[in-house]
């Protein structure tokens, strides 16, 4: 088995709510202080691993994506 969204191919609108999905969880994390506006590289690609990961399990709800990708919700119903 490969990485969980290695065959993950998204149109221009699942892609645009995945970025707006990252960036508002982003700006959460900065604005609850757990990182700074740069950041390290490894909490984003943390982040982004998250909602990709999500995503490629058929979750397109952007409140729902936001949650699993903040540690707020799992991916079990």
């Amino acid at each position: 088995m490969g990485p969980p969204f290695a065959d993950g191919v998204y149109d221009p609108e699942t892609l645009a709510l995945l970025t707006a999905v990252f960036n508002g969880a982003w700006a959460d994390l900065v604005a609850e202080g757990y990182v700074d506006n740069t950041g390290p590289d490894v909490a984003r690609h943390w982040l982004a691993t998250r909602i990709m990961c999500a995503a490629s399990q058929g979750v397109r709800d952007p409140e729902k994506l936001k949650a699993i990708a903040l540690g707020k919700a799992s991916l079990k119903p």
